[in-house]
């Protein structure tokens, strides 16, 4: 049940109204069991996976919250550990791995294959495992006590609007909120619409329009000059954050909604000033994770200098693993610990550090950007082969500038081509792209938003209601519609 669907529409005021009419000391079994409907609209197959994470976690949260011993309590961890990723491995990573075994052996002399070519990664299965585990470690860390009401707890690791693609919450956040009286706001409601509209607008108007430009770059690279790369480049730049954003504010105005607030997942990437500010920035409950449950274990920033750059180095590539079993994906998280670890080396140089006061923000924000576009190169990529193909012919294939007779004409042409691309109109397409440029400039402006519904501009009352009304009939009449165009971060 795709979020950008009347069916979702429909189901979420359904939920909506019977929610606040259960009984209170119902409502979290009707969550689960909403919740349980709305994947198995995805796949019910797949659903005893989710319930597998939920008893596992639960079962082992439990031995160790009442065991004294704390060498079992570490032994049950990791067991539990071992079994929560054990689906995770072999859904995502089994064809990967084995694709490296079969070469090496291959590389001996030895010729196997792998059975199982085709396995089909169930959606959110990243997500909901490592919300999971995320409680059973909490427990562990003496973070938060044990929940004894086992239905909360799986209806916080099947949470719908936030099950396929997060915000990634943690349980000291979320499950706390399960036990709350829940009474119906209408001004929550009201910018939970907002927020669903604000997100509508950005997946149909601004990702999927992107989305049929950026395929037919990246598909057919060698038919475009560098201004044509870079272009793609762009938007696919553009693309990934309204895609992941909007997800990101559909769940979140749903959860609104029903009165529970969720974690606040981006706020305003594209405006760092840096390499470790954009990653505060960007997916951010993702990052909170891997900083509390991997980067301090391993010691954080507490071990010293060379044990602190391997610890970023491990965090970046376990995050590029995370996103999928490619190589793209650990030369991207490679790509942006380089770059985390190069900043922190300029952060010592006294010269360095000069210019970087004198250096205007925009100057800082402008090369940020540019270094986060080269690297979304590799993430979109099929191959490394393939963004170093796409990489080499951006910087080699410049266009001959003596042919442009006409630079209007020329640009006209190219709009017209733009258009054709994206499946709209000329109208349209200006149409759409001031309308583009708006929520651009809204959300590069956003700065240090604290709550979810801080996620709003702020234009007052009848502001918000004026533009409501004009994105919602732009999604309608100039959104890309489309069965195959789910949401990016679904594959993961």
């Amino acid at each position: 049940m795709n979020f950008v669907s009347i069916y979702y529409i429909v189901f979420l005021l359904l939920i909506t109204v019977a929610y606040f009419n259960t009984p209170v000391k119902c409502r979290s079994i009707f969550l689960l069991l909403a919740s349980y409907f709305f994947y198995s609209c995805w796949s019910i197959n797949y659903l005893s996976l989710i319930i597998y994470s939920t008893a596992t976690n639960y079962l082992f949260a439990n031995l160790i919250y009442h065991e004294g011993s704390q060498m079992r309590r570490r032994y049950y961890l990791i067991t539990c550990m071992i079994l929560s990723l054990l689906p995770l491995f072999w859904f995502k990573y089994a064809i990967f791995m084995s694709g490296i075994g079969v070469g090496l052996l291959a590389a001996l002399g030895v010729n196997v294959s792998f059975p199982y070519q085709d396995i089909i990664i169930p959606v959110g299965i990243s997500f909901f495992t490592f919300q999971s585990m995320s409680y059973t470690i909490d427990v562990y860390f003496e973070n938060r006590s044990r929940e004894e009401n086992w239905i909360k707890f799986a209806t916080y690791v099947a949470f719908f609007p936030q099950l396929v693609a997060g915000p990634i919450e943690r349980s000291t956040h979320l499950l706390p909120q399960f036990s709350r009286h829940h009474v119906f706001s209408s001004h929550s409601c009201w910018l939970g619409i907002q927020l669903i509209i604000w997100g509508l607008f950005k997946k149909v108007v601004v990702a999927d329009r992107l989305a049929e430009a950026v395929n037919t770059v990246f598909n057919n690279v060698e038919q475009y000059n560098s201004l044509g790369l870079l272009v793609g480049a762009y938007a696919f730049s553009l693309q990934i954050y309204f895609d992941f954003s909007a997800y990101s504010d559909i769940a979140i105005g749903s959860a609104l909604i029903l009165g529970f607030n969720l974690t606040q997942n981006f706020n305003s990437p594209y405006t760092a000033t840096s390499i470790r500010d954009f990653w505060k920035r960007w997916h951010i409950s993702l990052t909170s994770w891997f900083r509390i449950y991997i980067y301090y274990p391993l010691g954080g920033n507490r071990c010293g200098t060379r044990f602190w750059m391997r610890n970023i180095l491990v965090i970046f590539l376990v995050s590029g693993l995370w996103h999928g079993a490619n190589w793209t994906f650990l030369a991207w998280g490679g790509i942006h610990g380089s770059l985390y670890l190069l900043e922190f080396w300029a952060s010592k140089q006294p010269r360095l550090i000069i210019l970087a006061r004198k250096a205007p923000s925009w100057l800082k924000i402008l090369v940020v950007f540019n270094l986060v576009t080269v690297s979304w190169i590799f993430f979109r990529a099929d191959s490394v082969t393939n963004a170093l193909q796409y990489l080499t012919l951006m910087a080699t294939a410049w266009p001959d500038l003596g042919q442009v007779t006409n630079p209007v004409t020329d640009i006209s042409r190219q709009i017209a081509v733009f258009g054709d691309i994206i499946g709209l109109g000329k109208n349209e397409l200006i149409i759409a792209a001031l309308a583009s440029l708006v929520v651009i400039a809204t959300e590069f402006k956003r700065e240090d938003a604290r709550r979810p519904i801080d996620l709003w501009f702020k234009f007052g009352p009848y502001g918000r209601l004026i533009t409501t009304t004009i994105i919602l009939w732009l999604s309608i009449f100039v959104g890309h519609y489309s069965d195959t165009d789910a949401f990016i971060y679904f594959q993961f």
